[in-house]
This record gives C-alpha cells, sequence and structure tokens, in this order.
C-alpha cells in the first residue's frame, strides 16, 4: 500500500513540476522582445518578435515602400506626392510599411492605391534607403520604386494622406518634405531629370556629417 502511495505522489509531483516548468516557459517566452534600440532619437524598436517555445528574440529594422510617380504635362515634369494626416504632417512620397505576406512589389500597388487613388500600370526598382536615422519614429528600411500610371488618371487622397498634389520637380527643394524623401528625390532628380537639379542643395544635404544616407541603385532592373 505504501509503495503504491509513493509511486501514486511521484507521478503527481512529476506531473506538477512538468506543469509550473511549462508555465514558467510560457510566461517567459511570451514577454516582448529584451532588445532595445540606443542610436540616435530613436524610441521605437522596429519589427520585433519572440520565439514561442524556442526562445529565440529579434529585432530587425521595419521594411517599408516608397512609390515615385511622375507626370508630364506638356514640357513640365511633376510628380505626385501627398500631404501627411499624421505626424510628421508634411510632404511625402507615396507609400507605406509592408504587410506580413506581401511582396515589396504588391504592397507597392496597394499603398498608392490607398493614399492616392491611383493604379500603378507599371513599376520599376529605384534604390534602397536604410539609414537607421531616416525616420525618427523607428529604424525603417524603405525600397523606392519608379512608377507608372495612366496618363489620363487623377489623383485623389485617401486612407492617411490629408491631400494630394502634384508638384513640379523644379519646386522640390522649396517644400517641407517628412523622413529622407527630400534626398531620394534628389537622387531621383539627378538620375533621370538632371536639368531639373539645382546647384544649391544645401537643405538636401543638410544632414548631420555622423549620418550617412546609404542606398542602392538597381534601377536597371525591372519588375
Amino acid at each position: 500500500m505504501l509503495s503504491v502511495l509513493n509511486s501514486s505522489f511521484t507521478i503527481f509531483l512529476l506531473i506538477w513540476v512538468a506543469f509550473v516548468t511549462y508555465l514558467i516557459f510560457d510566461r517567459v517566452a511570451s514577454k516582448s522582445c529584451p532588445y532595445e534600440w540606443g542610436g540616435g532619437s530613436i524610441t521605437h524598436k522596429g519589427s520585433c518578435w519572440c520565439g514561442k517555445y524556442d526562445l529565440n528574440c529579434a529585432c530587425t529594422p521595419s521594411i517599408a515602400i516608397d512609390a515615385i510617380i511622375e507626370l508630364s504635362q506638356g514640357n513640365e515634369v511633376s510628380i505626385v506626392l501627398v500631404r501627411r494626416k499624421q505626424p510628421p504632417r508634411k510632404y511625402a512620397i507615396p507609400g507605406g510599411f509592408v504587410d506580413v505576406g506581401e511582396t515589396t512589389e504588391n504592397a507597392t500597388i496597394r499603398e498608392v492605391y490607398e493614399e492616392t487613388k491611383l493604379e500603378i500600370s507599371s513599376l520599376e526598382f529605384f534604390g534602397v534607403y536604410s539609414d537607421p536615422l531616416r525616420d525618427v519614429r523607428r529604424h525603417t528600411v524603405s525600397i523606392v520604386y519608379r512608377c507608372i500610371i495612366a496618363s489620363s488618371a487623377k489623383p485623389k487622397a485617401g486612407d492617411d494622406a490629408k491631400a494630394v498634389e502634384i508638384i513640379p520637380l523644379h519646386n522640390i527643394n522649396s517644400l517641407d518634405i517628412a523622413f529622407d524623401h527630400k534626398r531620394i528625390l534628389q537622387d531621383y532628380i539627378n538620375k533621370y531629370h538632371p536639368q531639373f537639379a539645382t546647384r544649391n542643395d544645401s537643405v538636401v544635404n543638410s544632414q548631420p556629417h555622423n549620418i550617412r544616407i546609404h542606398h542602392q541603385d538597381f534601377s536597371s532592373i525591372k519588375y
């Protein structure tokens, strides 16, 4: 009888230890990612996740897209910019974050339609902008596309865009533009429309000397 009780107690003890271990393991695994951003004025981490069972935690930059939409009106070349409804409330290139399970190309098509109601007929890879300080909200890497739309299409503000405007390229430097989008547009002008590049681009090059804008130009790759 005593041996049976001892066996039952041992089994109960093993089950209890296993249950407590599971609770502790699950609680630790479900905690928020412990990694903290320690650079610049960035207060958000980016995209962080922890594995539920292997306790593996990783923090990576958030992936975004930006769409340069060019329009030709007579001899004047213009691009489509949005005026942001949310902070920072400035001009910006249409774009947004890539959803989980979505390609960057599909994200570009979706974001452009959500913000401007324009439908993209084709797009071309322009570059990657990945400076950790390019977006004060979080570390964000942006994949930039050059987009083509129907010439008769008319933009209309939607989603988080307060307004959509068609801006001549020669007016870009006079605008208050969010993030590093002025740098992106200056790179675009220098590559495709150097006749609109200005010598006085001190605003564009006003980044602190210890901050570098890193991007790669793969514009020969087409989708």
